[in-house]
């Protein structure tokens, strides 16, 4: 039932045009004048000082789609702002351009704003985000269950980092009809860990059949079964 209901409100956010948002506690879903289209199933920020590790998650109920956000055939725009817990205000933009043959994410910031009294989360001014994994050919759209950490590259005290946590994102900026995506690259590639167990199952195996193929065609017959002139050998017979 809640399947169900996803795909209706998916549905009716694509028919639009403009600025569309569709959430739940399951996901965030952007579409933007129909031709970028956003999907994540979760989003979290990391933040660490030295070995102390602290992930606030995202509430999608929080997430709220910028009016900044655009699409169009050369560049398309796609920003962001939440708020919850300590994390008083986040904001993030992507910007993707086409290159070649593919698209990708040519400019990224984040701005992290947290409660004065916080003691994990700390102030992040507007910084680049390291989201160079995010791209595909023309046409296609990007979707990964784990994409790579997106690193905040801001300058910060030593021992301290932060980085965004996407979880079962899909992202096509450029192709999208009307919000709904197309076909995908998926990040898992060819050479998954299946393909290589497989590989080297096959490999194995064809190995050992050629060497018992070699070993059975070194095999010498006796040359006395080969010379017609030797006299027979007779077994069991009476003298």
């Amino acid at each position: 039932m809640i399947l169900d209901k996803s795909v209706l409100i998916l549905a009716l956010c694509g028919a639009l045009l403009g600025l569309c948002t569709a959430q739940d506690s399951n996901y965030t879903y952007f579409n933007v004048s129909g031709c970028l289209a956003f999907f994540a199933r979760s989003i979290s920020i990391k933040f660490q000082v030295g070995t102390k590790v602290t992930v606030v998650p995202i509430p999608a109920s929080s997430i709220k789609l910028s009016t900044q956000s655009k699409c169009s055939d050369a560049e398309s725009v796609l920003a962001f702002t939440a708020s919850t817990g300590e994390i008083t205000s986040l904001s993030m933009s992507l910007q993707f351009t086409k290159s070649g043959r593919y698209w990708g994410v040519s400019g990224s910031s984040a701005n992290i704003t947290c409660k004065a009294e916080s003691d994990s989360c700390f102030n992040l001014p507007d910084s680049p985000v390291a989201m160079g994994w995010a791209e595909a050919p023309l046409g296609l759209g990007y979707k990964c269950t784990k994409p790579p950490v997106a690193s905040i590259m801001a300058k910060l005290n030593s021992g301290k980092s932060v980085s965004i946590q996407f979880s079962s994102v899909q992202i096509e900026p450029f192709s999208a009809k009307n919000g709904v995506f197309g076909d995908v690259t998926d990040c898992v590639g060819y050479f998954s860990i299946g393909v290589w167990s497989s590989l080297i199952v096959s490999i194995l195996l064809v190995s050992i059949l050629t060497y018992g193929l070699v070993m059975l065609a070194s095999v010498q017959p006796t040359e006395i079964y080969d010379d017609p002139k030797k006299k027979m050998i007779q077994l069991g017979a009476d003298k």
